[in-house]
């Protein structure tokens, strides 16, 4: 009886006040840092934090972590980001950040990295994000990122690349995409919007 009225209270508590929760209730600490109560819940880097080696010593599994632009967080860092499922690195747009770090996500199934438009960043980060469900990379315009990137992209659900208007993206990289039912592509190449619309197994061109 007690233990449902936990899980209720857990289901509407912010992820901080969770973190609390178990520390106070130690009956149900171990219920409250499993995977059914962490799974969906974001956890938000502070900007003073420098690197991210205290994820090794939680006494629970971080599932989703917003790196909050943090420009402290550097290729090493994504080492102890391993399994994780989804990712916000938004606007980390620092080249201490390049393909290597994305040889620790695969298998990620959400990763947010719109602005992320350095040059450290190339088709090759895209090899390890296979079986990819959710991608943002809005903004990303740099010249590093050519129709090759897409190749690994089969079978992605949703992808946002609005305003990447870079030369390096043309037609020929929608080749892969043809089966994704919800793509955004707002501020691309006019002639590139163009030739996507005319594929009728479009379920979403949002442009």
């Amino acid at each position: 009886m007690i233990l449902d009225i936990v899980i209720n209270i857990s289901e509407y508590v912010q992820t901080k006040d969770l973190i609390k929760m178990s520390q106070t209730c130690k009956n149900y600490r171990k219920f409250l840092l499993s995977k059914y109560c962490l799974k969906k819940r974001w956890f938000t880097l502070k900007e003073e934090v420098t690197n991210l080696e205290f994820i090794k010593n939680l006494s629970y599994k971080v599932h989703k972590l917003n790196l909050n632009q943090n420009y402290n967080i550097k290729d090493e860092d994504f080492e102890y980001l391993k399994n994780i499922s989804s990712l916000n690195m938004s606007g980390c747009r620092q080249n201490t950040i390049t393909d290597k770090a994305f040889e620790n996500l695969k298998g990620i199934n959400e990763l947010y990295m719109s602005y992320c438009n350095q040059n450290t960043i190339t088709d090759k980060a895209f090899e390890n994000l296979m079986g990819i469900n959710t991608l943002d990379m809005s903004g990303c315009r740099q010249n590093t990122i050519t129709n090759k990137a897409f190749e690994y992209l089969e079978g992605i659900s949703y992808l946002c690349i609005e305003l990447c208007n870079q030369k390096t993206i043309t037609d020929d990289a929608f080749e892969y995409l043809k089966k994704i039912p919800d793509i955004h592509v707002l501020g691309c190449d006019p002639s590139l919007v163009n030739s996507l619309s005319k594929i009728d197994k479009w379920f979403n061109l949002n442009n």
